[in-house]
């Protein structure tokens, strides 16, 4: 077989394939909420589609043309250790609640990928969470997944 009859797909043709899977089955789910709060995650996963369809794409060419590139994704571990906390995140916000899964996964995610200052963590945690409570809550009138302790 030659290659370009059948291209291989790297890490990076992998990593495409899993990011559309990925955002096309979370896309089915965001589609069914109410349209206002629907409208962010519709885009991102759409954006994430087009970027993993990129990736791939990219990754295939290169492929087919037999060019050596420097890889997209240059530490397969960290790529898993992003998917693994996205699909965490996912499962959890149901569970336990949007801030409560929000207010833990910030600052491991963070730790997890190098940043190792707790009071930084602590202090970038809040402010987002905050905000996010602030925009969604006061000015847009939208309502996450109730807090475990509140059901």
């Amino acid at each position: 077989m030659s290659k370009s009859s059948s291209p291989v797909v790297g890490a990076d043709g992998i990593a495409g394939i899993v990011i559309i899977l990925a955002a096309a089955a979370l896309l089915f789910q965001a589609v069914k909420m109410p349209t206002m709060s629907a409208m962010l995650p519709v885009a991102m996963l759409v954006f994430l589609i087009v970027l993993g369809a990129i990736l791939l794409g990219r990754n295939v060419i290169a492929q087919r043309r037999g060019v050596t590139q420097a890889p997209v994704v240059r530490r397969p571990k960290r790529a898993f250790s992003a998917y693994f906390a996205m699909v965490a995140y996912a499962v959890l916000v149901p569970l336990i609640g949007f801030y409560t899964s929000t207010v833990l996964m910030v600052p491991i995610v963070a730790w997890a990928f190098g940043y190792r200052n707790p009071a930084r963590l602590l202090l970038a945690t809040a402010i987002f969470v905050g905000s996010v409570y602030a925009v969604f809550n006061f000015a847009m009138g939208q309502q996450f997944p109730a807090e475990f302790f509140l059901r």
